[in-house]
C-alpha cells in the first residue's frame, strides 16, 4: 500500500509529460521559419525557385502570413510543401504538358525536395549561350526585318553589365511602345561559367533571371500593377532574406552574399522580352548587345 503514493505520482508525472510533448508538436508549426508575423522560408524558396528558373514563369499563391503556413501542416506530418505553377515561355509556350504545379518539400531535417523542372529550347540557350555565337546579330536583324510587324521572343545578352539607368534608356530610345520596359525577364547576372572546385573542368552557370511577380509587388505595396521595374521587385526580395537563409539558398546553388551584390550593383546581362520584329531590329543595333537568339514567332494573320 505504502509504494501506490509514488507510482500515483510518477504516473501523472508521464502524463503531464506526455500531453505537454502532443501540445508541443501541435504548436510546433514545422521545420524552419513560419511561426512569426511573416512566412520567411516560403518567401525565400518561391524566389530561389524563381530566380534559377528564368525560362519559366513562376506562380503561386502569395499567401506569406504565418497562419497560411500553419494551415498547411498536419498535425501528424510537419514537413511542408510549397507548391508553384510552371509557365514555360518561348517555343515551349505552345506545349501544354509543359505547364505544371511543381513542389518543394522540405523535410523535418531540413533537408529540401525538389523542385523538378524539365529543360526546354529556352532554358538549353541561357545555360550554354556560348553555343549560340556563331549566329550573327546581323543574321538576327535580317530574320526580324522579313516580318517586321510580327511578334518575336528573343533572348538577348549583352557583352558586359550595364546600369539598370543604361538599360532603361536603350529600351525608351528604341521601344516606341514601351513593350521591352516590361520584359519578361531581366539578367541580374553574367552569363559563363565558373571552375569546379578540386579540378579543371567547368560547368555552365545560369544567370540569376527575375520575372514579374504580383506577390513581392503586394509586399511592396503596389497592389500588383506593373509599375516600377524588375530590379525593385528583386531588390525588395534580396532585401528580405537573412544571413540563417544561406544553407537553404546554397540548396539552388545561390549565395546570399552574391545575391546581395547583384542587388546591389543593378547591372542588367541581358533579358527575354517579347516585341515586334521592328522594335527588336532597333534594340539589336546597341554595341552593348553580344549575341541574341530567337525563341518564339506569333506571325500576324493574313486577311484575304
Amino acid at each position: 500500500m505504502p509504494e501506490r503514493g509514488p507510482r500515483r505520482k510518477l504516473a501523472i508525472l508521464f502524463t503531464l509529460t506526455l500531453v505537454a510533448a502532443c501540445l508541443s508538436w501541435i504548436l510546433w508549426p514545422g521545420p524552419w521559419r513560419c511561426d512569426s508575423d511573416f512566412d520567411h522560408t516560403k518567401f525565400a524558396v518561391i524566389g530561389s525557385v524563381k530566380v534559377t528558373n528564368p525560362a519559366y514563369n513562376i506562380h503561386e499563391v502569395g499567401d506569406y502570413s504565418p497562419g497560411a503556413c500553419r494551415a498547411g501542416l498536419s498535425l501528424v506530418d510537419k514537413s511542408r510543401k510549397m507548391s508553384f505553377s510552371l509557365q514555360p515561355l518561348g517555343y515551349d509556350a505552345r506545349k501544354a504538358w509543359l505547364y505544371k504545379n511543381g513542389s518543394v518539400e522540405l523535410e523535418l531535417d531540413g533537408s529540401l525536395i525538389g523542385p523538378t523542372v524539365e529543360e526546354t529550347y529556352l532554358s538549353s540557350i541561357i545555360s550554354n549561350p556560348l553555343t549560340f555565337h556563331e549566329t550573327p546579330i546581323k543574321t538576327v536583324q535580317r530574320l526580324l526585318k522579313e516580318h517586321p510587324d510580327a511578334h518575336y521572343g528573343l533572348v538577348v545578352g549583352f557583352k558586359e553589365g550595364i546600369p539598370w539607368d543604361a538599360y532603361g534608356e536603350l529600351v525608351e530610345s528604341n521601344a516606341n511602345d514601351g513593350r521591352l520596359a516590361a520584359a519578361d525577364v531581366v539578367f541580374f547576372s553574367p552569363f559563363g561559367t565558373e571552375s569546379n572546385a578540386g579540378n579543371f573542368l567547368r560547368h555552365n552557370v545560369k544567370p540569376i533571371g527575375w520575372d514579374w511577380s504580383d506577390e513581392v509587388r503586394e509586399l511592396m505595396g503596389a497592389g500588383g500593377e506593373i509599375e516600377g521595374d524588375q530590379l525593385e521587385e528583386f531588390r525588395y526580395w534580396v532585401s528580405r532574406l537573412e544571413p540563417d537563409d544561406d544553407h537553404l539558398l546554397r540548396k539552388f546553388r545561390l549565395g546570399l552574399s552574391e545575391l546581395k551584390r547583384w542587388s546591389q550593383q543593378g547591372f542588367v546581362y541581358g533579358y527575354i522580352s517579347e516585341a515586334p520584329g521592328k522594335v527588336h531590329v532597333k534594340m539589336l543595333d546597341s554595341r552593348h548587345v553580344d549575341w541574341a537568339r530567337i525563341v518564339n514567332r506569333d506571325l500576324p494573320t493574313k486577311i484575304n
